[in-house]
């Protein structure tokens, strides 16, 4: 950014989450992922036991 290029720095081969998290807080554009290694950062296991007690909690809402 010190010469104003009008250019994006893009990561490839990324190998494990930790990696795409650190390029992205270092200044990346664009970081290429497999699904696999996109999947683990979207989908957690506390993140599909979170959505079912909210909807358990609905669940329950609407019977009483």
């Amino acid at each position: 950014d010190d010469f104003s290029l009008d250019a994006s720095i893009i990561i490839g081969s990324t190998r494990e989450v930790l990696n795409i998290i650190e390029w992205l807080e270092a200044g990346a554009h664009l970081v290429t992922v497999v699904p696999k290694l996109l999947e683990g950062m979207i989908v957690h296991p506390y993140s599909k036991e979170t959505v079912q007690m909210f909807l358990d909690d609905a669940a329950k809402t609407e019977k009483a």
